[in-house]
């Protein structure tokens, strides 16, 4: 099964993502409404993808892209 991470502030988008990538396959494990909660959160939950919304309030995600970057110790697809 993959493991999915949503970080989004739309709520409507976080629904429709939700609904899209929900099969037996693939599984969201949360879903994140403000930047300064993702990187913890990939941190503790090690999902297999993060779908990382660029404007987000708190932290923007090219910051978190670049903290997870630096971070050598998170194997994890992130798209944005």
């Amino acid at each position: 099964m993959l493991n999915v991470l949503i970080a989004e502030d739309s709520v409507h988008t976080s629904v429709r993502l939700l609904n899209t990538i929900n099969t037996n396959e693939v599984r969201c494990l949360r879903i994140l409404n403000e930047g300064t909660k993702v990187y913890p959160k990939v941190k503790e939950l090690h999902s297999d993808v993060l779908l990382l919304d660029l404007k987000m309030p708190g932290k923007n995600g090219l910051d978190i892209l670049r903290e997870i970057e630096e971070d050598t110790t998170i194997k994890i697809q992130v798209f944005i």
